[in-house]
């Protein structure tokens, strides 16, 4: 269960760690960040809301192919600069 505070939590350097353990940059697109498999789809929209409120991330929610319960969520190539700024993701 994702934390009622997540948005203070999120820090940008707990960030960088979410996108460097889990991140998958797509060649010539933008990048996946996994999520906890037991993270069900109100704790996925709570991240999802940071990272566009807080950090002004172009994202949004994956639904996995794998199973109706499993989600991700893409950051748009047009945020990665964006959130190499915020993160020191290469």
């Amino acid at each position: 269960m994702v934390a009622d505070n997540i948005y203070d939590l999120l820090t940008p350097l707990a960030l960088t760690h979410w996108v460097k353990s889990s991140g998958v940059r797509l060649k010539g697109r933008g990048l996946i960040l996994y999520i906890d498999k037991d993270y069900n789809i109100i704790d996925t929209v709570k991240l999802i809301n940071v990272l566009m409120i807080k950090y002004r991330l172009h994202c949004y929610i994956m639904s996995l192919g794998d199973s109706k319960n499993r989600f991700a969520i893409y950051i748009f190539r047009s945020s990665l600069d964006l959130l190499e700024k915020l993160c020191l993701y290469p």
